[in-house]
C-alpha cells in the first residue's frame, strides 16, 4: 500500500511533543498509512499517539534517541500524540 506521507515527531529536551507532516503541523489528516519518524531529545519521556476511542500506543520508549521509521495506520476520528508526560495536542483525521 502506498504512504500519504511522513510525519515527523519529536519530543524536546524540555518534554514537549510535536508533529509535523511536510513542515507544517498537523491539524487534520486524511485516513491512510503513513510513515512516522521520532526524534527523542528529552532524557525521560518518550512520544505516544493513539485515537481517543482507544488506549494511546507508545511509539516510543527510549529517552534521547532517534528511532527508526515505522508504518502506521491512521482511521477516521480524533487523535492526540503528547510527550508521555506531558499535555496532549488533538488532531483530526477525516476524509
Amino acid at each position: 500500500m502506498k504512504t500519504l506521507g511522513t510525519l515527523a515527531a519529536s519530543v524536546s529536551a524540555t518534554a514537549r511533543a510535536s508533529l509535523v507532516l511536510g513542515g507544517r503541523a498537523v491539524k487534520t489528516l486524511r485516513p491512510g498509512i503513513y510513515t512516522l519518524t521520532i526524534e527523542d531529545h528529552s532524557m525521560s519521556v518518550g512520544f505516544e499517539l493513539g485515537q481517543l476511542s482507544k488506549s494511546a500506543m507508545a511509539v516510543s520508549t527510549t529517552a534521547g534517541s532517534t528511532h527508526a521509521p515505522r508504518t502506521v495506520m491512521l482511521a477516521s476520528g480524533k487523535w492526540s500524540f503528547a510527550a508521555s508526560k506531558g499535555p496532549k495536542t488533538y488532531f483530526t483525521v477525516a476524509a
